[in-house]
């Protein structure tokens, strides 16, 4: 029993230690306090949290200072009284914990005795040095100065230093902290020291002499893309100056452009300055082919940059540099992007014909205006009508001959721009794109090609085509007063195309199509049109890749015939024709003038008919007594017309009168 009583001494309070660590695992051991605040048994966000509020006493404290008799209260707050919390909480965790034997010995005293970890309460010196100059501001009447550069008029002129007095800056910031964090915190008067500027006068007149120079003259800051040219006048100039004192060895004073100032001066220029993107475009070169317009990422405005070169500009006779841009968003299209495609050439061109002078030809000459530049990104498709528009007297467009809905040749506003589109189809067809969609003439027109033609009509006939290639086309289009060119600039991959046209087959030759007309007299046809005779044909599209493979593409297209127009009385139109009426023809009226009243009458019944007798008309032949004199109609009439006939009566004519007595 008495052996046993020790051991049981030992392994009693092992167990409670062990128990008790166990339970506080994660926790700042017990009797531990951090600068006085209790934080045993905390865990370590308990523990700053508790370090906060304290930290949030301390700031509130306030220190007094007395300066010339005047008295200021200074807050912790102010001038950022604090210290390493989390360190502190570190070496808390750490206090009691050593490990080993010392370890349980450390728990034991625990219980009795308590460990604080000290802490390094510190102050902003900077913050300190602006409320001492507060201080100074508002109680030394004789302060020194150390001299600077001012504008009046926006002339700098100078301010020259002088002595005077100021608060001892010697261990200020140490002051402040031990007023702040002692117990007692009774006001202390703070030291008054006489001071000698730094700078002398002639340090001020070398300082005026250069910012007179700085703003003697406007600067020009200009750039090309985008294009920006901004005067800043010398009163903008000026009013953007500063200085300061600036310590270095030897002290000196420093002259800058105010950024906000700088700021405020470019305001009005900021819509001009800050750009979107411009992705690289294509356009036609003068001396001919592609050109491209290099992309550029967005533009912002960077005062800091700007502001660097003015001062830079300033300090020189031209008093001129580029205006700094920074980089905004980039291109979605980019230079290298557009490169990529090339190289560009001349991938088709194709020319038509046409007399000169024609008012056709004021429509194709504006339609290919209207095309002129199209660029073509690969994968779209071009259509005529949508690139074009339609055409409209206001946009320039005249009448022009077209086929009308009949087939007949009219006039309408626009008309001929179908040269125009049979010339780009070509174009088209060479270039080796892909035909999404086109219409040949429905009559044939010697000017162009057989079958390999188009015809456009708005809105419901187009011209489109895709760009089946992996870069773009441009398209260029030339003329003179009797052609019309089209050029494809671009990169097909290097496919080459040729072409063959079959012969003329399948003819149909012109039907007969009457028109009735009642003032044409039967039996004497008039021919209005000789008409056309249709066919067929078709051509072949042979397409080369660069592997040497061919591919075979045909079109065939039939041209319609058009019927010979035969103008007839109605009466003669034959029953197998829609207009047919089934109405008798008219027959011609005899001849009566010159016969017996009797006769003619006899001649006109036995027609079938009706005649009247007028009153009789004086004739001075008397071989013409009882004669038909006129007769009323004459030509072609139906059955039962009334024909009327007017005879003939003589008059002797009165006798003739002796000449006159050659005596009276």
């Amino acid at each position: 029993m008495l052996i046993g009583i020790p051991a049981l001494l030992v392994v009693v309070p092992l167990s409670a230690y062990a128990i008790d660590r166990l339970a506080g695992s994660g926790e700042i051991a017990r009797n531990v306090t951090i600068a006085d605040v209790p934080v045993g048994g905390l865990s370590e966000a308990d523990a700053l949290a508790a370090l906060d509020a304290h930290e949030a006493e301390m700031q509130a404290r306030t220190a007094t200072f007395v300066v010339e008799g005047d008295t200021y209260a200074l807050a912790g707050s102010t001038v950022g009284l604090g210290f390493d919390k989390d360190a502190a909480v570190t070496a808390a965790l750490a206090a009691n914990r050593s490990g080993g034997v010392g370890d349980v010995f450390a728990w034991l005293g625990s219980f009795t005795s308590t460990e604080n970890i000290t802490v390094d309460y510190s102050v902003d010196s900077e913050a300190v040095e602006i409320a001492v100059e507060s201080f100074e501001q508002q109680s030394i009447d004789d302060p020194a100065f150390d001299g600077g550069v001012a504008i009046e008029s926006g002339v700098a002129v100078a301010e020259y230093p002088r002595a005077g007095r100021r608060i001892d800056r010697s261990g200020i910031s140490d002051l402040v902290l031990d007023s702040l964090t002692a117990a007692s915190r009774l006001p202390l008067t703070l030291d008054i020291e006489s001071v000698s500027p730094r700078l002398t006068d002639a340090d001020i007149d070398a300082a005026v002499e250069e910012a007179n120079l700085l703003i003697s003259e406007p600067i020009v800051l200009a750039a090309a893309d985008p294009d920006v040219s901004i005067l800043f006048t010398s009163y903008g100039l000026a009013s953007a100056l500063r200085s300061e004192v600036v310590e270095n060895s030897p002290t000196s004073i420093e002259l800058w452009f105010d950024e906000d100032t700088v700021a405020e001066l470019l305001s009005t220029y900021q819509a001009q300055i800050e750009q979107p993107p411009r992705d690289a475009a294509f356009v036609l070169a003068e001396e001919g082919g592609v050109e491209i317009l290099p992309s550029r990422s967005g533009t912002k405005l960077d005062v800091l940059a700007v502001t660097s070169i003015l001062d830079d500009a300033a300090r020189r006779t031209s008093r001129t540099a580029v205006f700094p841009f920074a980089e905004g968003d980039p291109a979605a299209f980019t230079t290298e992007d557009a490169e990529s495609m090339g190289p560009f050439t001349k991938v088709s061109e194709f020319t038509t014909k046409h007399p000169c002078c024609q008012s056709r030809v004021t429509n194709i000459q504006l339609i290919a205006d209207s095309v002129d530049g199209t660029v073509v990104w690969p994968g779209e498709v071009f259509s005529l009508n949508q690139t074009a528009g339609e055409r409209t007297r206001e946009k320039g467009y005249v009448e022009g001959g077209m086929i009308g809905p009949g087939g007949e040749l009219v006039d309408a506003i626009g008309g001929g721009v179908s040269q125009f589109a049979t010339t780009i189809y070509n174009a088209v067809f060479f270039g080796c794109y892909e035909d999404v969609e086109h219409k040949p003439h429905s009559q044939y027109f010697s000017r162009y090609p057989v079958v390999r033609e188009a015809t456009v009509n708005w809105p419901s006939i187009d011209l489109k085509w895709r760009n089946d290639s992996d870069a773009v086309v441009v398209i260029d289009t030339k003329y003179t007063d009797t052609s019309i060119t089209v050029e494809f600039w671009g990169n097909n991959g290097g496919r080459t195309c040729t072409s063959e046209t079959s012969g003329r087959y399948a003819y149909r030759e012109p039907t007969t199509e009457y028109i009735p007309d009642p003032l044409v007299n039967p039996g004497e046809p008039v021919t209005e049109s000789d008409g056309l005779t249709g066919w067929t044909a078709r051509v072949t599209r042979f397409m080369e890749m660069p592997d040497g493979e061919v591919i075979e593409q045909e079109w065939t297209w039939s041209y319609r015939m058009k019927p010979m127009q035969v103008r007839i009385h109605p009466c003669e139109i034959p029953e197998d024709d829609p207009l047919y009426t089934g109405e008798e023809c008219p027959l011609e009226i005899a001849v009566v003038v010159g016969m017996t009243v009797a006769d003619a009458i006899a001649a006109l019944e036995a027609q079938g008919f009706v005649v009247t007798v007028a009153t009789p008309i004086d004739v001075a032949d008397p071989a013409q007594e009882g004669l038909v004199q006129t007769q009323d109609p004459t030509g072609f009439a139906p059955l039962e017309t009334v024909i009327t006939i007017t005879p003939g009566v003589y008059v002797e004519p009165p006798p003739e009168e002796p000449p006159p007595d050659e005596g009276s």
